[in-house]
């Protein structure tokens, strides 16, 4: 893996993790906001690019 992968991946989970921090911050204060709808929407769409990025760049492109 390279370790340009690397550091986008620790980004990726860095932008991950702070969406969380917004979602638990909204349902600690009781409100279901579209910062609440943002920060899921927001975690499922880096989680999926972080996983897919995860997942295809361990391959070879050279596969004989």
């Amino acid at each position: 893996m390279k370790f340009s992968t690397i550091i986008l991946l620790v980004l990726d989970a860095l932008i991950v993790l702070g969406l969380l921090g917004v979602v638990i911050n909204q349902i600690r204060a009781g409100s279901f906001s579209d910062k609440f709808w943002i920060g899921i929407a927001g975690m499922l769409a880096f989680g999926y690019c972080g996983w897919y990025l995860f997942k295809y760049t361990g391959k070879s492109k050279n596969n004989f």
